[in-house]
C-alpha cells in the first residue's frame, strides 16, 4: 500500500484537502493510505477545528502545533516536526496544497530526503517581490515532482520558469466542495438568522499582514468600510483572530460595521453566493466569489488570480486608494451584468487529480 502524506496548516487547504482525501478514502483498490500532518499555523476553533469538523475531515495523525510566530521562525518549526514524521512513516509521496509557510516547509524537507511532491494549486503567480506567498509557491512549484493547476494561465506561468513535465490543468479543487456545499444549506434560513437578505449586504474579510497589522493602512481601511456601511446595505466582517487583535491593539471603534466571528465553511460559502460584493484581501475568497458569480473588489495591488480581472468580475483596489472604495461601489460596478465562464473547471478536480495522481504513484 503506498502512502500518501498529506500537509495542511490553514484555511483554504483544509477545504481543498477535504476532497482529495475524500477521494483517497474512498478508493475501492485500497491502493492508497493518507497520513494526514496539521502544522498548527491556523489553529483558533473557527479557523481550524471548525473545518475539519464541518467538511468530514478525519482528524490529523499529526498535529505540529506551531501556531504563530515570525515567518522563519514559524517554517523553521514546521521543518522540524515534518523531519522526524517522514523519518517515522516513510511515506511514498508528500502533497501540499497552496501557498503558505506549511507548504513550503513540507516541500522543503521532503525535497532533501528525497520524496516526490505533489503540489495542488500549483502555478499561481502575483509577481510581486518580497511577498511571503509568492516565494512559498514559486519555491515549491520548483521542488515539486508533480504539479496540478486550477487553470491554464497557471499552466502557462510554469512553462514560462520552464517546468513543463508531469504539469497538469485539473482545474479548482476548491470548487468541488464550494459547488456540493450550496447544494446542501439552507440559504433562506442562514441568512434569517444573520438577519440579512439575497444580495443586499457586503461580505468582507481582512487578515494579510500589509493591511491589518500597519495601523495606518488599516485605520483607512476600517473607515472606508464604516463609510460603506452608511451608505444603506450591511458590511458585514468576520473577524480573522489577527484583524481583531490589530483593532483592539489600537482601540479602534466603528459602530456601522457588522462584526462576527469568524464562521464555519457553509454558512462562508453561503453569504459569498449571497452577498452584493464580497471585500477582501484573500486569494481563497476572490476565487469563491467568481465560483458564487459574485464580484469582488480585492483589497491588494496585486492578485495571483489574474483571470478573475479581465472580465471585469474582480478589481483591484489598492490599499493606499482605499479611500476611492465607497465612490466605486456606487459607481456602474454593482450594476454590470457579468458572464462568469467555468474557467476553474466543472466541479470534478479531486476525481481528475486522484486519477492522475494514483498512476503517478503506481509507475
Amino acid at each position: 500500500m503506498k502512502k500518501i502524506l498529506t500537509v495542511v496548516g490553514a484555511r483554504p487547504q483544509f477545504v481543498k484537502c477535504s476532497v482529495l482525501s475524500r477521494q483517497i478514502a474512498q478508493d475501492t483498490s485500497r491502493r492508497f493510505s493518507e497520513i494526514l500532518v496539521h502544522s498548527g499555523q491556523h489553529y483558533d476553533h473557527g479557523m481550524s477545528a471548525a473545518f475539519f469538523e464541518d467538511l468530514g475531515i478525519p482528524e490529523p495523525l499529526v498535529n505540529l502545533d506551531v501556531r504563530s510566530s515570525t515567518q522563519a521562525e514559524q517554517t523553521g518549526l514546521i521543518m522540524v516536526g515534518l523531519e522526524k514524521v517522514i523519518s517515522d512513516k516513510k511515506p511514498d509521496l508528500v502533497l501540499v496544497y497552496g501557498d503558505t509557510n506549511t507548504t513550503l516547509a513540507a516541500a522543503v524537507v521532503a525535497a532533501k530526503f528525497p520524496i516526490p511532491i505533489a503540489h495542488v494549486e500549483a502555478g499561481l503567480r502575483s509577481y510581486r517581490k518580497g511577498m511571503s506567498e509568492e516565494i512559498n509557491r514559486v519555491v515549491t512549484d520548483q521542488l515539486s515532482d508533480f504539479l496540478f493547476c486550477p487553470s491554464k494561465v497557471a499552466k502557462k506561468n510554469l512553462q514560462r520558469e520552464g517546468k513543463v513535465e508531469n504539469v497538469f490543468v485539473t482545474g479548482d479543487i476548491m470548487l468541488d466542495i464550494f459547488l456540493e456545499t450550496l447544494e446542501k444549506v439552507d440559504h433562506d434560513l442562514m441568512l434569517r438568522e444573520f438577519g440579512l437578505e439575497r444580495h443586499k449586504f457586503f461580505l468582507v474579510t481582512i487578515h494579510r499582514a500589509e493591511n491589518v497589522d500597519c495601523p495606518v493602512t488599516l485605520k483607512a481601511i476600517m473607515r472606508s468600510l464604516d463609510d460603506l456601511a452608511r451608505c444603506g446595505l450591511p458590511v458585514v466582517l468576520p473577524l480573522h483572530p489577527r484583524t481583531r487583535k490589530s483593532i483592539e491593539n489600537l482601540n479602534l471603534r466603528f459602530s456601522n460595521i457588522r462584526f462576527m466571528e469568524p464562521v464555519n465553511y457553509p454558512k462562508m460559502a453561503m453569504l459569498v453566493s449571497n452577498a452584493r460584493c464580497v471585500i477582501t484581501d484573500s486569494g481563497g475568497l476572490q476565487k469563491e466569489a467568481y465560483f458564487a458569480n459574485t464580484k469582488c473588489i480585492t483589497l491588494r495591488d496585486e492578485t495571483e488570480w489574474i483571470e478573475t480581472l479581465e472580465g471585469g468580475h474582480n478589481t483591484l483596489v489598492p490599499p493606499c486608494k482605499v479611500e476611492t472604495l465607497v465612490d466605486l461601489i456606487q459607481s456602474d460596478f454593482q450594476h454590470k451584468k457579468l458572464n462568469f465562464p467555468p474557467i476553474y473547471g466543472t466541479g470534478d478536480s479531486g476525481r481528475k487529480t486522484f486519477e492522475i495522481l494514483a498512476k503517478l504513484i503506481d509507475a
